[in-house]
């Protein structure tokens, strides 16, 4: 009879668990009913944590090739860089090569999160493995992502490289933290949909606006990290005007800038 119960029913059931993945394994393995819903439930936020003492990477690379229909449930990607703070600040970080053979699975993800911790002079988008860069980007261009959250990039210096992170035409919120990217105005993104935009950047807001303006004009709520030492006080006045009128939230913070704009 339960293998006939009303899969709204069991949807819901599963709601109510939430993301308690032990309850979500145990209904999976009681009741036959309930694994799809409990897998897609269990599968829909991953997170990959880098560390030189975590082999998570390659336990879900494991399951993937054993089950790669679990790859469709994924619709929230994280991948999180821990630093060893007790080895030096300048030390490359050891990626693993299951983290491109994992995105490689995925087709469906709506949500990505590359995070880095601080490292000032360190560029960890350049440091990234050429085959595991072009996963990344091959991740963003065909997922049908809404959000992307970069964090600790650190210097970018190929902007023609970096602008297909952002090719996602259901692209609506964007993160920039701590990020450097190039004066040139080359190659700039075609984002239209934006709504919902954070930029903490190491770079001149007209330098900022003038490669990115035409992508803002959409966004609805705006964060932004200013210099307080920028070479022109119509900055401010700049950015605004390239905002929709609609803006109905806006963030404008200051900080001193301890490094030139690359």
């Amino acid at each position: 009879m339960l293998p006939h119960f009303p899969q709204e029913l069991i949807e819901k059931f599963i709601e109510e668990i939430g993301p308690d993945a032990s309850t979500l394994r145990s209904c999976a393995l009681v009741c036959p009913a309930f694994a799809a819903s409990s897998q897609a439930s269990i599968f829909s936020e991953v997170a990959i944590v880098i560390t030189p003492e975590t082999r998570n990477a390659e336990r879900l690379l494991d399951v993937l090739l054993h089950s790669p229909h679990l790859a469709a449930y994924v619709h929230s990607l994280k991948i999180v860089v821990v630093h060893n703070y007790r080895k030096p600040i300048d030390e490359p970080i050891s990626w693993s090569p299951a983290v491109a053979s994992i995105l490689g699975f995925l087709r469906h993800v709506k949500s990505f999160t590359l995070d880095f911790p601080w490292r000032e002079a360190v560029s960890e988008w350049g440091s990234i493995p050429t085959e595991l860069k072009a996963a990344i980007c091959g991740l963003c261009h065909r997922s049908p992502l809404e959000s992307l959250h970069l964090i600790g990039l650190g210097f970018v210096p190929d902007l023609a490289e970096f602008s297909q992170l952002v090719t996602s035409s259901a692209l609506k919120e964007l993160s920039f933290i701590r990020l450097m990217i190039p004066r040139s105005s080359e190659h700039r993104p075609e984002t239209k949909g934006l709504t919902k935009c954070r930029f903490e950047l190491g770079l001149s807001p007209l330098d900022f606006v003038a490669i990115w303006g035409d992508s803002l004009s959409s966004v609805r709520c705006l964060r932004f990290l200013w210099p307080q030492d920028t070479e022109s006080p119509r900055g401010p006045q700049t950015l605004l005007n390239a905002v929709s009128p609609s803006l109905e939230d806006l963030h404008l913070d200051y900080y001193r800038r301890k490094f030139s704009p690359c």
